[in-house]
């Protein structure tokens, strides 16, 4: 794969993490999503510009905000990916200290295997760390490592039961990064490689 087109992925992405960004926190400036996104401030005032052409989002006195349009993209491409949830956490989660994003995708734990090679795609994607969570038979599962997470530690599997509709088959993905931009990326990354 050449430069070129690595760039040109990962700016797909980077725009589409933009999107979610802004649907999970609503309106903001520019320099807040620069921040959010630890990217310069050219490089997402660059995005915002591309996004608006296209549609996507409109720049008001208050920020920057998704259209009605934008909203369709995301839908698109959550859909696309079969992604019914996505959580933010911070510190701590599964006992690793930074921050995480967890996705939620209908029907894919029977998909892969131990995790192992999502796990690969992660880190090579920035991420520090990836824990593959199914829900099979009424329990979450960490292949290889834990048979039921309830058991491990009931608050782990307590906050996933309450934030996500959890149905058998499911997969869960939590992405571990130093930051949540690093981690969402990697995460969006990995579902896109799920074997359909």
């Amino acid at each position: 794969m050449t430069r070129r087109t690595r760039n040109t992925a990962m700016l797909g992405l980077a725009e589409e993490a933009v999107l979610i960004v802004l649907y999970k926190l609503g309106s903001m400036g520019r320099i807040t999503l620069s921040r959010i996104l630890n990217l310069p401030e050219g490089i997402v005032r660059g995005m915002i510009h591309r996004m608006r052409d296209a549609r996507l989002l409109e720049i008001t006195n208050r920020g920057v905000k998704l259209t009605e349009k934008g909203y369709e993209q995301l839908s698109n491409l959550l859909s696309r990916r079969s992604i019914e949830g996505i959580a933010i956490q911070g510190h701590g989660f599964l006992g690793l200290n930074m921050p995480s994003v967890i996705l939620h995708i209908r029907g894919k734990a029977g998909n892969i295997g131990l995790g192992l090679e999502e796990r690969d795609k992660a880190i090579a994607t920035g991420a520090k760390a990836l824990v593959t969570i199914k829900y099979m038979e009424g329990r979450l599962q960490i292949p290889g490592v834990v048979e039921d997470l309830k058991g491990e530690n009931e608050i782990y599997a307590r906050i996933l039961r309450e934030r996500f509709n959890l149905m058998d088959g499911d997969l869960i993905l939590t992405v571990f990064s130093d930051n949540v931009w690093k981690a969402l990326i990697a995460a969006l990354h990995v579902a896109d490689n799920i074997p359909a």
